[in-house]
């Protein structure tokens, strides 16, 4: 149930190039949630982990947390 749910937010996720050809990665969804990350594939992954590790510490503090 946790993949599903990353992997939908995951699909509404905003990407850009940084100055010195790296990347970020946000979702708007989740206040202040970013991922840098030298490839895209790279900015990807690490954000896709704070994700997880977002929810999983909302879920920990009873915070609700968005619906997808």
């Amino acid at each position: 149930m946790l993949n599903t749910y990353i992997e939908a937010f995951m699909g509404r996720a905003l990407y850009r190039v940084l100055a010195d050809g790296g990347y970020v990665g946000a979702i708007a969804e989740f206040d202040g949630l970013e991922a840098k990350g030298a490839t895209l594939e790279e900015c990807r992954r690490a954000l896709e982990d704070a994700l997880e590790d977002r929810v999983l510490s909302m879920l920990d503090l009873g915070d609700e947390i968005p619906e997808p």
